[in-house]
């Protein structure tokens, strides 16, 4: 990710890690998997209805289309009650959606990006017919013209706007290059308006004559969208500061944008329909809204949770409190009452929150690991603002252990243990693992989770670093997740099995708590292997928390007796 900040990026695309020999000696019995006697597991936190929702479009049925892009869907919403009317997916053809863009015959046009094979265009024609055009990496923005011509825009290295076929039959053509393209909308007079992200500027050209660029606004804050009313006032999305965007309307002669809402997540879809309601997604909590002509807000899909990852419990002096790393954001809830007690959300910004898939405490501060930003972040919660940040390749999860971060990477295959005051300086505990993954910690010792190898090993005992880690349990699938439970057990969530297990420390016998849990297991090949984290804690009073992705809830139940 570029370090102006994260989701829209999503640009980091990993190499799927080969699976290789562990270095530790195997043992001749594999403990057998039973289940363990526990309690029915309850829905602590349900997250959002709608879930990372990047485009936003308006159907010839003046329904919303919004695609969520992990979550593989296109979602067509009732704008009036927010009721989820139908789901595209990838049995339509559907897969990793961003933005979308309809066509004059009622075709729709989805960026996939990217793909299982690779970046495309996609046209769901209205007979349910399905086509696709593969292209360059990094495909974002998606758009139509009235008289049915179709552009798109290419990220980063291919850094250019096209114009395809609307069939999806001739190569496409390259119109202008140079400047980072994010949304692209055809204006009243014919000419194609996009923002130009980077630079702050808002440009227009003739498509048939592209190599004159006119520039409409400049020193704008990190402009992301625009559309267009029926009126020809173009509305833009643009930053505030580095916890809000807003919602601006754009004066096309001065350049000078006027706020009409702000709000405190990231903006992404930007639609407006017929009757010239404006429409807007949040990626960050899934919120879907309309913004009123008075600058309020009515909300048509409520945010929350949108892609539950790990979890951590915290004592407060006025009670627990439940941390939650959730893609965008993290939020803290207290554990008695299931209510939100403090969020942040990640925006453009420099020094703003990074993709956690990890948290754990430090201090008085949080400590996130980011794979897809491949960083790690120390966060203060009380200031809301950043306190160390390292680019630490792979990275996939981080916890503190000894007064230094430890911290495992899918690339290098290893643990590391870092010092804080001086993060280059990095001290292998363990190394030539599989796909080192979940991690737990006590006063003196540190456990490791292969999630390829399907091992537990103990990497420090009694404060001493083996000289090679010690096999606890095998025959694990794909462990992540892991909480100590106090009495000589290891919490593990194995994301292969949908399961979440309970290791005994001393036997190395696996038993089952929650045996079908909700698992994403689809892996695009941007993401690494084990796809999202899904985490497990144990609270002070005894009860465990548990992220589960698919049904995109948190759950939890008391922890059995040994």
């Amino acid at each position: 990710m570029l370090r102006i900040h994260h989701k829209f990026v999503l640009f980091v695309l990993f190499m799927l890690v080969a699976l290789s020999l562990s270095a530790c000696q195997p043992v001749t019995r594999e403990p057998q998997v039973q289940s363990a006697p526990a309690s029915a597991p309850e829905v602590f936190v349900e997250g959002a209805p709608v879930r990372l929702a990047v485009g936003l479009a308006i159907g010839p049925d003046d329904n919303l289309y919004v695609s969520t892009q992990w979550i593989r869907h296109v979602l067509v919403l009732d704008p009036e009650s927010g009721e989820i009317i139908k789901r595209y997916g990838p049995e339509e053809g559907i897969d990793i959606p961003a933005d979308l863009a309809f066509g004059p015959d009622g075709s729709l046009y989805a960026g996939l990006y990217p793909g299982f094979d690779g970046d495309a265009i996609l046209r769901l024609a209205p007979d349910g017919t399905v086509t696709g055009m593969p292209l360059p990496p990094i495909i974002w923005p998606v758009m139509t013209t009235e008289d049915g011509r179709l552009f798109a825009g290419l990220l980063i290295e291919n850094d250019m706007i096209v114009e395809l076929d609307p069939d999806l039959q001739t190569p496409p053509r390259s119109l202008v290059s140079n400047g980072v393209f994010i949304h692209l909308r055809e204006g009243p007079d014919g000419m194609i308006y996009t923002i130009k992200w980077f630079d702050g500027e808002i440009v227009r050209f003739d498509p048939d004559a592209p190599e004159t660029v006119e520039t409409v606004a400049t020193g704008l804050t990190l402009p992301f969208n625009l559309a267009f009313d029926s009126q020809g006032q173009l509305y833009i999305i643009m930053g505030v500061d580095d916890a809000t965007d807003a919602v601006a309307r754009l004066d096309l002669t001065t350049g000078e944008p006027e706020i009409l809402a702000t709000v405190h997540s990231l903006l992404y879809g930007l639609a407006i329909d017929s009757k010239d309601r404006i429409f807007v997604s949040s990626v960050d909590d899934g919120a879907i809204f309309e913004v009123l002509k008075d600058g309020n807000i009515r909300m048509v899909s409520p945010g929350g949770m949108t892609l539950p990852s790990d979890v951590e419990v915290i004592e407060r002096p006025d009670g627990e409190s439940l941390f939650l790393a959730d893609w965008g954001a993290w939020q803290e809830y207290d554990t008695a009452t299931g209510e939100l007690r403090s969020s942040r959300h990640g925006t453009w910004w420099p020094g703003t929150l990074t993709n956690p898939d990890t948290i754990a405490p430090f201090g008085d501060n949080l400590l996130l690991a980011s794979s897809e930003n491949q960083q790690i972040q120390i966060w203060d919660p009380v200031q809301q603002q950043e306190v160390l940040l390292i680019d630490q390749p792979g990275v996939d999860n981080a916890i503190g252990f000894a007064g230094a971060i430890v911290a495992t990477s899918f690339e290098s295959k290893d643990v590391v243990s870092i010092d804080p005051a001086a993060p280059e300086q990095q001290t292998v505990l363990a190394a030539d693992l599989a796909y080192p993954l979940g991690l737990a910690a006590d006063a003196g010792n540190l456990y490791v989770g292969d999630f390829l190898a399907g091992q537990i090993l103990q990497v420090v005992a009694d404060s001493v670093t083996l000289d090679s880690p010690k096999l606890i349990a095998e025959g694990l699938q794909g462990p992540e997740g892991m909480a100590l439970t106090g009495d000589g057990r290891l919490l593990v969530v194995e994301s292969g099995a949908n399961r979440l297990s309970i290791v005994d420390l001393a036997s190395g016998q696996v038993s089952t708590l929650i045996p079908e849990l909700g698992i994403l297991n689809d892996v695009p090949r941007s993401r690494p292997q084990h796809y999202f984290f899904n985490g497990v804690d144990v609270s002070p009073s005894g009860m465990l928390y548990v992220t589960a992705d698919e049904p995109n809830v948190i759950y939890r139940l008391p922890l059995p007796p040994k």
